[in-house]
């Protein structure tokens, strides 16, 4: 079950609670970061027999993971910022060099 990130409420959780104790994942969407669209999500996986969650907690019902999507280098970045505003190699010159910590007047 994805759920998007307005429909995530107590009852929402009590219900995956629910059928991760039954032995299913579920995941969750937890936001939607930028124009990539990348999602970070929300797991509750049924802890292993044998997992350090399971021995230390013996009644937990669910081990909650979150993975949120790798950022990218700033090369691709700047990459994806070209194609976005259509800008030539001459015109991304100067946000290359605003990356790399050069001051606005030397960058232009």
């Amino acid at each position: 079950m994805l759920l998007p990130p307005d429909r995530i409420g107590a009852d929402a959780i009590g219900a995956s609670l629910r059928l991760v104790a039954q032995g299913r994942l579920q995941t969750h969407a937890l936001w939607k970061p930028g124009p990539a669209g990348a999602r970070a999500t929300a797991r509750m996986v049924p802890p292993e027999q044998r997992n350090a969650t399971r021995l230390k907690w013996p009644d937990a019902v669910a081990l909650p993971m979150v993975d949120e999507p790798a950022a990218p280098s700033p090369g691709r970045r700047l990459a994806q910022v070209a194609v976005q505003f259509r800008l030539s190699p001459t015109e991304l010159k100067p946000t290359q060099a605003l990356v790399q910590g050069e001051a606005q007047d030397r960058a232009a």
